[in-house]
Parts: C-alpha cells; sequence; structure tokens
C-alpha cells in the first residue's frame, strides 16, 4: 500500500493533484529467492502462514515438507482443502519442487490460559531438569526455567548456555536432543522450548 500511495503522489505531482490516479499491485517472482523463500511466498499467496519448511533432494528432485498452520475451530476436511490448495499452489509456483508433505499444526489467535505451578511440584520438575540437562549438555547449562500448567498439559522452557564459538548445528542438536530427552522423561509435558543462547550473553 506504501507503494502504491507513493506511486499515485508522483503521478499526481505531475499530471495535477485533482486528477485520480488507479494503481494496481501484481506480485512477481523474486528470481534471487531460495526455493525455501519461494514456498513460504506461494504459502503465503494462499493467504496462510507455514513454518519448520524443510527441504531434501534426491534424483528426482527437491521434496518440501512443512507445517502449515490453521485454527482448531477449523474442520479436518477443510483443513484438508486448505493443504490440498497451498500444494498445488507451492508445485505450481516452485516447480524445482516435485512433492510435498504438509503437517496440519493448530494456530489459535486466542491464547490459552497458563496457571504457575505450586512450589513442591516445581521444585520436583526443576530438579528432574536440572538433572537432565546435566546428562545432555553438561551441569549448570540451564537456566531461566518457566512452567506453566495449561488445559492441555505442562509447558516448559529454558535457556541454555554454550560457548560462543559452538556451531550452531551443534548447539541445535543439542537443544533437540534435550527437548527429546525431556519429553521422554517428563510425559506431562505437552511443550518444550528450550534457547540456546552463548555464555556471558547476561554478563
Amino acid at each position: 500500500e506504501r507503494v502504491a500511495a507513493d506511486a499515485r503522489s508522483r503521478v499526481r505531482s505531475v499530471v495535477g493533484e485533482r486528477s485520480s490516479v488507479f494503481v494496481q499491485l501484481r506480485a512477481v517472482a523474486d528470481d534471487a529467492a531460495s526455493i525455501r523463500q519461494r514456498i513460504a511466498e506461494a504459502v503465503a499467496m494462499e493467504a496462510m502462514h507455514a513454518h519448520n519448511i524443510t527441504l531434501r533432494r534426491d534424483a528426482g528432485g527437491y521434496h518440501a515438507d512443512l507445517h502449515l498452520e490453521l485454527p482448531g475451530r477449523m474442520t479436518l476436511g477443510d483443513a484438508h482443502a486448505v493443504a490440498d490448495r497451498v500444494e498445488g499452489r507451492i508445485l505450481r509456483e516452485v516447480l524445482e519442487v516435485g512433492r510435498v508433505d504438509i503437517h496440519l499444526e493448530l494456530h489459535d489467535e486466542e491464547p490459552e490460559p497458563a496457571d504457575p505451578l505450586d512450589a513442591s511440584a516445581r521444585a520436583a520438575i526443576e530438579a528432574r531438569v536440572a538433572d537432565l540437562a546435566a546428562g545432555v549438555v553438561g551441569s549448570g547449562r540451564v537456566h531461566d526455567v518457566l512452567l506453566r500448567r495449561t488445559p492441555a498439559g505442562l509447558y516448559l522452557s529454558c535457556h541454555c548456555f554454550f560457548p560462543a564459538g559452538t556451531p550452531l548445528a551443534l548447539a541445535h542438536a543439542q537443544t533437540d536432543r534435550l527437548e527429546l530427552e525431556l519429553r521422554t522423561s517428563l510425559p506431562e509435558l505437552i511443550r518444550v522450548a528450550v534457547h540456546a543462547e552463548p555464555e556471558g550473553a547476561h554478563d
């Protein structure tokens, strides 16, 4: 809209302020965009949003999978129809991609209620988290633990220190492993988020 307003203003400066100017915007492909970016743009063309877009390549070309965010009030039939539409758009817009797999992900705009745990329950879970983290990333690296009870189960988030020179791929693998250990050992956790940060980030 800012581009259109600027175009109207420039035209009126030439032909007169009282002129009626109509500007039509048309999307064009960005040739410099990566395949992943073009997939995200194709999803956006259907007025949808996706995350966790991943790509694999074999002899037959590219295979994409992604998480498509949809409201929980939608029926499975309607959600599947949206996913089919998004898949078709990706295949038309990103010709390098030969297959698209879509995971239907719940995404509601209304926040769910979250309540703090009582002191004894919190202390017991925090102690368990510290023990599990020590075995995966080392003692004392996990801090800023947040625990909340939601209608679906317990939510846990925490921060994990790594040396600043740690390759991002390694830090990501370690936090993924810690998340898996936490979910396996504490089945009451419905969602776990471990945030990697460099040592000294808050000094």
